[in-house]
């Protein structure tokens, strides 16, 4: 009776520390994917701040937020902040991956108006990849991110640079509109026409 009862503790314990190093695995190949993510973003980030310091023709300043967090949740709110002189700013999501939707959550237009209120910007910039765009969030195609270039209303636009070949074209004309709207709103005389 004894040695059923060892051989049974026995083989309780085994089966319980397999069980732990298995959820101590998951957790640890979870992390490191993360940590994955967060530097591929602040790769992307990076580039992004160079690409509009590199093309810039205004005296605005360009500057990484990501690594920021804000809240209780600790969130990171607003990747990169455009200033612009007069107190003006535009605040910009950038997304590495693919981690996004129309709606919901993980919307677009709500991290845009997240990012706005708490950065006390006037407008808002997701930027994504066009790899993103065409690929799939949950086994199916993002049909609603059917342009590179799409105007979502209250001054936020998401776009999606060709990241693979250095393109981020459509990311400064999308930030010469909402820098030019944020002007003309604030005073006519204001806006860059005035200043060439």
């Amino acid at each position: 009776a004894v040695t059923e009862l060892v051989e049974t503790l026995q083989e309780t314990l085994t089966e319980e520390f397999r069980r732990i190093r298995e959820e101590l695995n998951i957790a640890s190949a979870v992390a490191e994917e993360a940590a994955v993510g967060t530097k591929k973003g602040g790769e992307f980030e990076d580039e992004v701040v160079a690409n509009l310091n590199d093309w810039q023709k205004f005296p605005d300043s360009f500057e990484r937020k990501g690594e920021e967090s804000v809240g209780k949740t600790r969130r990171k709110v607003g990747d990169v902040l455009a200033t612009i002189p007069g107190g003006h700013s535009i605040v910009m999501e950038v997304k590495a991956g693919a981690n996004y939707a129309d709606s919901g959550d993980k919307s677009l237009d709500k991290q845009m108006d997240s990012s706005m209120a708490y950065r006390k910007s006037e407008a808002a910039i997701s930027v994504t990849t066009i790899e993103a765009k065409e690929g799939t969030r949950n086994g199916k195609p993002k049909k609603w991110q059917n342009s590179i270039f799409l105007d979502r209303g209250k001054n936020r636009i998401i776009v999606a640079v060709d990241r693979e070949l250095g393109d981020f074209t459509i990311l400064r004309l999308a930030y010469v509109l909402l820098r030019e709207r944020i002007l003309a709103n604030a005073s006519p005389s204001l806006s860059s026409k005035s200043i060439q």
